[in-house]
């Protein structure tokens, strides 16, 4: 197995099938503090790349019971199905949260729960993120904005801190501003959890964070001698580099 494999379905559907539950990150008592005065209990929430946590279930006990959960593994949507099934006001869809079927302006809130962090697995470096994962991540952006409803939010937990994700996230056709909070996790990394409130403007500052990221980034690129640009180790020294 590599890293690559948490892209596909047919790894997820293989392990869903064997696995009953597992919660990445953080279980919803963990970010419980951080999340539920950003969600109100009439809010309408969908859940991307759901998998088989205990989160949707929980959220749903503390009084959330308008939720929508979606994940690309049939098998696993399945499972929630049935497992889930006193939960009669929580529904369960397979869908790839890059294409959502839902009108524009569906939903109040949208979380991903490390869904986001799966699509980037394939990269090298988290310093280097590759136009065709910066391509995957925007579609997936672009879909959660279109489907949030005029100020709705978009919550977004990951392992990820700001320096290296922050620039994804902060594009003004998004329609959202952005916030970040440290979530303390019983994990023994830190966890952060975004919030993107669609309807504010982003800040000067963000915009220019996003800007030069990637132009840096680019530049980096441009500086490769070429037999060097396929050379894992050197990329690697790069980065070693970078974080020091």
């Amino acid at each position: 197995m590599n890293n690559s494999d948490f892209k596909t379905k047919e790894y997820w559907n293989l392990r869903f099938t064997k696995e009953v539950e597992y919660d990445w990150l953080m279980t919803y008592n963990d970010v419980k503090e951080s999340l539920v005065n950003k969600v109100a209990q009439s809010d309408r929430i969908l859940i991307v790349g759901c998998g088989n946590s205990t989160f949707s279930e929980d959220l749903y006990s503390d009084g959330f019971k308008n939720i929508v959960n979606i994940d690309f593994s049939e098998v696993c949507i399945e499972k929630m199905k049935e497992r889930c099934k006193d939960c009669t006001n929580m529904t369960w869809q397979v869908m790839n949260m890059k294409t959502l079927d839902f009108p524009a302006d569906s939903f109040d809130v949208v979380i991903d729960k490390a869904a986001i962090d799966a699509l980037m697995t394939s990269e090298k470096s988290a310093w280097t993120v590759s136009q065709e994962c910066r391509e995957e991540v925007d579609e997936v952006l672009s879909e959660i904005s279109r489907v949030l409803r005029p100020n709705g939010t978009f919550l977004s937990l990951t392992f990820v801190s700001p320096i290296l994700r922050k620039a994804l996230y902060a594009n003004e056709k998004y329609d959202w501003s952005i916030q970040i909070t440290t979530v303390d996790s019983t994990r023994l990394f830190p966890c952060y959890l975004y919030r993107m409130q669609r309807g504010e403007r982003l800040s000067a500052a963000d915009i220019e964070l996003a800007h030069n990221r990637f132009k840096v980034q680019e530049n980096v690129k441009t500086l490769l001698l070429p037999n060097e640009q396929d050379n894992e180790e050197f990329l690697l020294n790069i980065d070693s580099d970078i974080s020091t």
